[in-house]
């Protein structure tokens, strides 16, 4: 019994000891560390904001000689590459600036709107090759080069071509032939669609003027002579209702009936979505009801009318356009009446 009770006492010493030799070594360390961290604390002896104030930089002359030096860097500009039609005179013709072009071309490069647009202004009075010359440009640089007509572009292109096919020096007894074949050649470019990119860039007010009222005005004077053939009148009211259909086109979401590619280049390349106006209606008709054959005509003519009837949204057809046909249609109904009359007068007589 003695001898558990002296066992226990000396473990209890030993215990004793162990911790209290722990809890001096413990010490021992926070007793350094607190005395570690306090030295590698700064001591400043005035304030912070002091300090920052009394700091000083330059002298202020030599700052003022600082802030009047001003550093230029020259950036290297990029200088554009002059036109290839520099190399021609002032005066220059179509034919001339296209062969250069075709030059360009066959290096595989790309041809400016700029020159194109100095091609179409160069464009002489009376002159037919120089029309031919715009629609081969117009042709070959839209399947070769990518090219891509503006608003702009297309406007002087179908100017150009008028003026070319048209006589300055004045009225005469051809002048008639001259406006109806001019009219027929700048319609058949624009009736090309896609090919020659006048259908998709070309304003309405511009088909107007340039195409339609050429047509209008030579159809007025012009009077076949007896044996030809060439039926021009015929032709022109053709291309008239061509004219008018194609612009209906353009206003009314062509590419709901596109294939996905053929949309998207479509949308890409167009630049005017314009419909017929009233004054385009009133001139087709006009040029339709000068037909050589007026039954014909008229047939053209009121089809025009109709298509506007179901489609309220495009162009409404004026009542003077609509007085004009209702009067023709009269004025054939009555004389097919009168030639009735006479065959029956006719036949009669022959009886008699």
């Amino acid at each position: 019994m003695r001898s558990s009770i002296v066992r226990s006492a000396l473990r209890f010493h030993r215990c004793q000891k162990y911790v209290s030799k722990v809890i001096a070594t413990q010490n021992n360390s926070y007793v350094t560390l607190l005395s570690t961290s306090s030295n590698t604390i700064p001591q400043y002896q005035t304030p912070f904001h002091i300090q920052i104030n009394n700091f000083s930089t330059k002298p202020e002359e030599q700052q003022e000689q600082q802030e009047a030096v001003t550093v230029t860097i020259e950036t290297p500009t990029s200088t554009k590459a002059p036109s290839v039609l520099t190399t021609l005179d002032e005066n220059f013709t179509p034919g001339q600036a296209w062969s250069v072009l075709q030059k360009h071309l066959a290096g595989h490069q790309k041809v400016r709107l700029s020159d194109f647009i100095e091609l179409c202004n160069s464009s002489r009075p009376q002159s037919p090759k120089d029309a031919q010359v715009i629609k081969t440009a117009l042709l070959d640089l839209k399947r070769c080069n990518d090219f891509k007509l503006t608003v702009e572009a297309a406007q002087i292109a179908i100017e150009g071509m008028t003026r070319s096919l048209t006589s300055e020096a004045g009225i005469d007894e051809t002048y008639d032939k001259f406006l109806v074949n001019a009219g027929l050649y700048t319609a058949g470019v624009f009736n090309m669609q896609a090919q020659s990119g006048l259908y998709i860039a070309a304003q309405t007010d511009v088909v107007n003027e340039s195409i339609l009222k050429v047509l209008a005005k030579g159809v007025e004077g012009y009077v076949a002579p007896e044996g030809d053939e060439s039926d021009l009148n015929a032709k022109a009211a053709v291309a008239a209702k061509g004219i008018v259909d194609l612009l209906v086109r353009r206003v009314s979401f062509p590419t709901q009936s596109m294939k996905k590619r053929a949309k998207r280049a479509y949308l890409k390349e167009r630049k005017c979505s314009e419909g017929p106006t009233q004054e385009t209606i009133e001139l087709a008709v006009k040029i339709c009801l000068k037909h050589s054959d007026e039954a014909e005509g008229l047939k053209l003519a009121k089809s025009i009318i109709k298509k506007f009837e179901n489609l309220p949204f495009v162009s409404s057809v004026d009542a003077s356009t609509q007085a004009m046909v209702d009067a023709t249609e009269e004025s054939l109904a009555s004389s097919n009446q009168d030639e009735t009359d006479e065959d029956a007068s006719e036949e009669e007589v022959e009886e008699k």
